[in-house]
């Protein structure tokens, strides 16, 4: 076996010792992984609007949930973007406003300046149809998000 630097030219047979060799115990740790989601580190959910994709993340940068498909808000009903938190949350709300079921509703947003009053909200719903605004996840996510996030968490929705 010759050494030349951290370049090692082995004989057949010498994997063993290749081995050994290539992981010295005074070497550097590897490098973590870059983030992937676009939001603020302090976030606990992040939306990124223009790849219709939703994360959780711990608080501190790392993400646990996602990216995950979303669907945000059609054309007259566009989900803002923008940091705010989280204000409620109802596991079997109904919308009055659009007569349907909005299951495991995490409401992020009042909805002083929205079509209507009710808030902006990740729910279960189906991902490949826009919304009023809200962020539509299949059942697991809305669930996921629905266990994880609490009132006070910080949401950032970014385009």
């Amino acid at each position: 076996m010759k050494s030349i630097g951290r370049i090692l030219t082995l004989s057949a047979g010498s994997a063993a010792l290749a081995l050994a060799f290539a992981s010295p115990a005074n070497a550097a740790p590897p490098t973590p992984e870059p983030r992937n989601a676009p939001c603020a580190v302090e976030a606990k959910a992040c939306i990124s609007l223009g790849n219709q994709t939703a994360w959780l993340q711990d608080g501190a940068g790392t993400i646990i949930r996602g990216p995950v498909a979303a669907s945000t808000g059609r054309a007259g009903y566009e989900t803002p973007a923008g940091t705010t938190q989280v204000t409620r949350k109802d596991a079997d709300w109904w919308s009055s406003a659009y007569d349907a079921p909005m299951p495991f509703s995490v409401f992020f947003s009042a909805g002083t300046s929205y079509p209507h009053d009710i808030g902006i909200a990740f729910h279960e719903g189906d991902p490949g149809v826009l919304s009023h605004g809200c962020i539509h996840l299949l059942h697991d996510d809305a669930v996921t998000f629905f266990n994880t996030l609490q009132v006070g968490d910080i949401v950032d929705v970014v385009a």
